[in-house]
């Protein structure tokens, strides 16, 4: 999920707590329940042998998902903020310039 992981990655840059972060992530499934359901109408009737239970986890946005995230970027680098800086390139005026530019 790139997109939910570059929105989780932007709002713990700009301090958001990870309880709002983690809500925010979740909410992904109320926001796209419409568009998955038609778009697994539409794969059962083209292609019927279709193994759903394979594809719907695909679609979802997944507390677990998060986490695996969170505990990889742990291992790798230690913190979220060596994750941003190290792992990311991120130095001290890039991560203000996004503050000022995104925050009140």
């Amino acid at each position: 999920d790139r997109t939910g992981w570059l929105t989780v990655v932007v709002l713990t840059a700009l301090g958001v707590d990870d309880a709002a972060i983690r809500r925010d992530y979740l909410r992904t499934n109320e926001v796209t329940a419409d568009a998955q359901r038609m778009l697994v109408e539409r794969l059962v009737n083209r292609r019927p042998e279709v193994d759903l239970d394979a594809i719907r986890p695909m679609l979802q946005a997944r507390e677990e998902y998060l986490d695996a995230a969170y505990d990889e970027v742990h291992r790798r680098f230690g913190s979220f903020e060596a994750y941003l800086r190290e792992g990311l390139g991120l130095d001290d005026r890039l991560l203000a310039a996004l503050r000022d530019n995104l925050l009140e």
